[in-house]
C-alpha cells in the first residue's frame, strides 16, 4: 500500500518518515515480568 502523498516511497523511506514523527521504539515500556500461568481470581 503506498500513501497518496508519496506514492513512490518505498517501505523503508515510509517508516523512516514516520519515526522522525513518533518513534515507537523509544516508548517501549520495561518488562513486568507478570505471571500468566495462574487466574487473577
Amino acid at each position: 500500500m503506498r500513501s497518496a502523498a508519496h506514492p513512490r516511497a518505498t517501505y523503508e523511506e515510509a517508516h523512516a518518515a514516520a519515526n522522525e514523527v513518533s518513534n515507537w521504539q523509544d516508548q517501549v515500556p520495561d518488562p513486568t515480568y507478570e505471571d500468566y500461568s495462574e487466574p487473577w481470581r
